[in-house]
């Protein structure tokens, strides 16, 4: 797999999900749906990140590493384990691994740890204003937008702005549980997901909200399920396209709970923030999506990265 063509409608048309729920990577086709163009791949303790890495390869975070999946022959062919605690994982330029979670095996609390291709620390900050960390993104400014759902205030959950140096340098609140991805964008607007704020939120460069997508109350919102909004890829033409979890957990018997059937777990949204596009997902391959990657029109030898807001290749 090299460069894949761009969508023939518009809309997504191949991508990359996680199944946390399943414990599985999917990988979807929908220009040809036939058995051979699409599989899934099970991934042992998968957890909420993905990042295209070059040569082929997919870097998936699990709950106490990583692991590296060739998606030409969908199988993993580098897994990195024990680091308890992993809710981010992502391959930076120089080729460590940055990885952010509780303890990480080095000490206590939320830190961000560096580390090389053998797994030794190359970098450590705590991160003392954060708590129950989701995702973490570079910005083009060399600092980092954090994802945090705050125990402590349930309902207070922002996205944290910190610095090389660990400082916390700003919070966008959105008064939802949890804050769980952001990015930044080229004019300085912040865009995050709210987890059960069911939304979208967008801030301005002085960090006043300036437009949601989503909500309770959207159009939108009985046909898809609006549920849990999680990582969200921006397109090349603007738009969004965001995961929609329905939920985790086991029966009774201890299998994985059916949601599939639940909502559209794959929402586009275009640059006013309408509602143009959904992927009605099969329930006998889908429980809960928590993580997506569109890779119509990507060079998929190439490391790409959200630190511009669009996600693109790393020069």
């Amino acid at each position: 797999m090299g460069v894949i063509p761009p969508s023939s409608t518009g809309h997504p048309r191949q991508f990359i999900l996680a199944d946390q729920n399943l414990g599985k990577i999917i990988y979807v086709n929908l220009d040809d749906p036939s058995e051979r163009k699409g599989w899934d791949l099970k991934v042992a303790g998968i957890g909420l990140d993905l990042q295209l890495i070059g040569n082929g390869r997919l870097l998936a975070s699990t709950r106490d590493g990583y692991s590296e999946i060739d998606l030409a022959s969908h199988s993993v062919v580098r897994t990195v384990h024990g680091r308890d605690g992993v809710k981010s994982a992502r391959r930076l330029p120089n080729g460590n691994t940055l990885l952010i979670g509780s303890g990480l095996k080095v000490g206590t609390g939320v830190l961000a740890i560096e580390v090389d291709a053998n797994d030794q620390v190359k970098g450590k900050w705590a991160l003392p204003g954060v708590s129950g960390n989701r995702l973490i993104r570079r910005t083009a400014t060399g600092t980092f937008l954090v994802g945090t759902r705050q125990e402590a205030t349930p309902g207070k959950d922002a996205i944290v702005e910190i610095g090389l140096d660990g400082k916390e340098l700003g919070r966008f609140p959105v008064n939802a549980q949890p804050a769980f991805m952001a990015v930044r964008m080229p004019n300085g607007d912040t865009i995050a997901s709210t987890g059960h704020g069911e939304s979208l939120m967008i801030f301005d460069t002085t960090g006043k909200l300036v437009q949601t997508m989503g909500g309770l109350r959207a159009p939108e919102a009985k046909e898809t399920n609006l549920h849990h909004l999680s990582q969200f890829q921006v397109l090349s033409n603007g738009h969004i396209v965001v995961t929609n979890s329905q939920g985790h957990g086991t029966n009774a018997d201890g299998s994985p709970k059916e949601l599939g059937a639940i909502g559209r777990q794959v929402i586009e949204y275009d640059q006013a923030g309408k509602y143009v596009w959904s992927w009605d997902q099969d329930p006998t391959r889908i429980s809960s999506v928590n993580s997506v990657i569109v890779l119509d029109g990507l060079d998929l030898n190439r490391l790409h990265d959200d630190m511009h807001g669009v996600l693109g290749p790393v020069p």
